[in-house]
C-alpha cells in the first residue's frame, strides 16, 4: 500500500514539474495553460489529501486487525490450557 501511494505521489510531483517548465509561454496559450495548471494543482492537492486519508485509515485498520489477532491468540491459548 505504501509503495503504491509513494508511486502516485512521485507521478504527481513529476507532472507538477512538467507543468512548471511550461510556464514560460505567452499570450492565449499561456492563459489557457495557466487555467489548466491551476485546475491540475487543485486536483493534485485533493488527491494528496485523499492519499493521506487512505494511508491513515489503512494504518488504523491494520492496528485493529493486529489487536484482534492478538486477542484471539490469547483466547485460544486459554482454551487449549483448559483441555
Amino acid at each position: 500500500m505504501a509503495a503504491a501511494v509513494d508511486n502516485m505521489r512521485a507521478t504527481l510531483k513529476q507532472i507538477d514539474g512538467e507543468v512548471t517548465a511550461a510556464a514560460g509561454w505567452s499570450g492565449d496559450a499561456r492563459d489557457a495553460f495557466n487555467a489548466a495548471a491551476a485546475e491540475w494543482g487543485a486536483a493534485s492537492v485533493k488527491i494528496n489529501g485523499l492519499l493521506d486519508r487512505i494511508t491513515q485509515q489503512v494504518g488504523h485498520g491494520t492496528k485493529q486487525y493486529l489487536s484482534a489477532e492478538a486477542d484471539n491468540h490469547t483466547e485460544f491459548q486459554h482454551l487449549s490450557g483448559l483441555s
